[in-house]
């Protein structure tokens, strides 16, 4: 069973997680541990080609771009270590995850300084290799992210908005005496350049996410826009323990009458709202949903089990004094953010709005 965090999201949503396909190549001269693999990798949803040897395998990563690379330590004529080389060469952000039937600590430890991603012991176990692959297409993924933001920040280095450049500054003027403040005053305005003109969507809502998530726990983050004259709030971007869900899956929540709801509630006001206890996460909304994990949508709010909602803030995206939408993050602990945590998300969210009111114009 996947962990789901079983309280508020978008007003409120539990999500379970999904997962994150890719495109997967499998290398190793046994037949039956190619079959294997790969029919244990197409389960969850991976793209899976397969090699016999290093050769076959480097004339496909010529060819097509993957992921990640899954080879046997040993194989004819070049090794899985060679190959690994190989990869670093032609794919250099395409991670490498070496298996063996021999495994030794000097070894693992000399294939993980070689740059491998991982080192797996034969016979593998489902939820290892499954694992291992997982957290390397997350680790691929975020370094296209960190690619992508530098192009960002380059481009638009020499032409920022002045709107965004005046909220830097005020957010750089506001609690200079936070040791805490001054650690993350580089990353915020790295945030500001990065978002300043850029168009992608997709790109602005990860890059905020990235960077609040470096700032604050984070087990749960929305980025949500709210529809004036429909009069819906509607989920654009939600991360649930550091997996991107598909925030269309998401039915708009219609705003909540006058006192109630909490998104509602930040939209009306204009203000951030922090609730410290599970007790003020819940049953706050006139609308609430769970997701299950085999994402179906069910009104009401679970209220059981370890991962429950204990603990949110709030903060308004405003442009021209218009509230256009809320950002929120949330943890599992009770009180978990302080005045400096609110203050540090409505500068992110100040510099947010104006980076996808750009974008959208």
């Amino acid at each position: 069973m996947l962990g789901i965090p079983p309280s508020l999201v978008l007003e409120d949503y539990s999500l379970a997680e999904s997962g994150i396909m890719a495109r997967i190549l499998i290398v190793d001269d046994e037949e039956s541990i190619r079959t294997v693999l790969a029919a244990l990798l197409s389960r969850e949803g991976h793209s899976v080609a397969l090699a016999e040897d290093a050769e076959e395998a480097l004339k496909l990563l010529r060819e097509e771009e993957f992921d990640v690379v899954v080879a046997d330590v040993i194989l004819p004529r070049k090794s899985g270590l060679d190959l690994l080389r190989d990869v670093q060469e032609v794919q250099l952000q395409t991670r490498v995850i070496l298996i063996t039937g021999n495994p030794e600590m000097e070894s693992a430890a000399h294939a993980l300084s070689a740059g491998a991603f991982d080192y797996l012991a034969k016979p593998i176990l489902r939820k290892d290799i499954t694992g291992a692959v997982a957290a390397a297409v997350r680790t691929r993924r975020l370094l296209e992210l960190y690619a992508e933001l530098a192009v960002a920040t380059k481009a638009c280095r020499d032409d920022l908005d002045s709107e965004v450049i005046e909220q830097i500054q005020q957010l750089r003027d506001t609690g200079r005496s936070s040791d805490r403040f001054r650690r993350h005053d580089v990353l915020i305005r790295r945030l500001g350049v990065a978002l300043g003109k850029s168009s992608s969507l997709a790109l602005l809502y990860r890059l905020i996410h990235e960077h609040v998530r470096q700032v604050m726990d984070t087990a749960m983050f929305i980025i949500s826009s709210y529809d004036r004259k429909a009069q819906q709030i509607r989920a654009l971007f939600v991360v649930n323990d550091g997996e991107e869900m598909d925030a269309d899956s998401l039915p708009p929540i219609p705003i909540a009458t006058e006192g109630r709801g909490r998104q509602s509630q930040v939209i009306r006001t204009g203000q951030p709202l922090v609730m410290e206890s599970q007790a003020e996460t819940q049953g706050k909304s006139d609308t609430e949903y769970t997701i299950t994990s085999g994402g179906e949508i069910k009104a009401g709010v679970a209220v059981g089990g370890e991962d429950v909602i204990r603990s949110a803030v709030l903060v308004p995206m405003t442009v021209d004094g218009q509230v256009i939408g809320v950002i929120q993050v949330q943890s599992y602990r009770t009180d978990a953010y302080s005045e400096e945590d609110v203050r540090l998300l409505l500068g992110m969210a100040s510099i947010a709005a104006v980076a996808i009111s750009n974008a959208n114009h």
